[in-house]
């Protein structure tokens, strides 16, 4: 019985994170920090799971686009942006977190 509940219970966690993982845009936010004379800065937040590694190149290039989408979105010149700092929040568990400083000049 211990192992029918645990391969259910395995099964509903993976399919969890595969739900989550091939709608990585819907989970994504970018949001206004500070606006100055020159820039506006903003705080992009993304995540980790199994399917998109914190330490996978593929991952991260997917996480750079959804924030260069948003960018763009938000009537801004993909050019003219810079991250200034990258912060993964491991929460041991399924999914960590990844904040993303970045700048964009006016």
């Amino acid at each position: 019985m211990k192992t029918i509940i645990t391969l259910l219970l395995a099964t509903l966690l993976t399919g969890c994170i595969s739900i989550a993982s091939m709608d990585m845009r819907n989970l994504n936010t970018l949001a206004p920090v500070e606006t100055t004379s020159e820039y506006v800065f903003y705080r992009f937040q993304s995540f980790a799971d199994i399917i998109y590694r914190v330490d996978s190149e593929k991952a991260e290039h997917r996480r750079i686009t959804d924030l260069e989408r948003r960018l763009i979105v938000n009537g801004h010149d993909i050019t003219k942006y810079k991250i200034l700092k990258r912060q993964v929040i491991v929460n041991h568990g399924v999914i960590d977190d990844i904040f993303y400083d970045v700048r964009v000049s006016k």
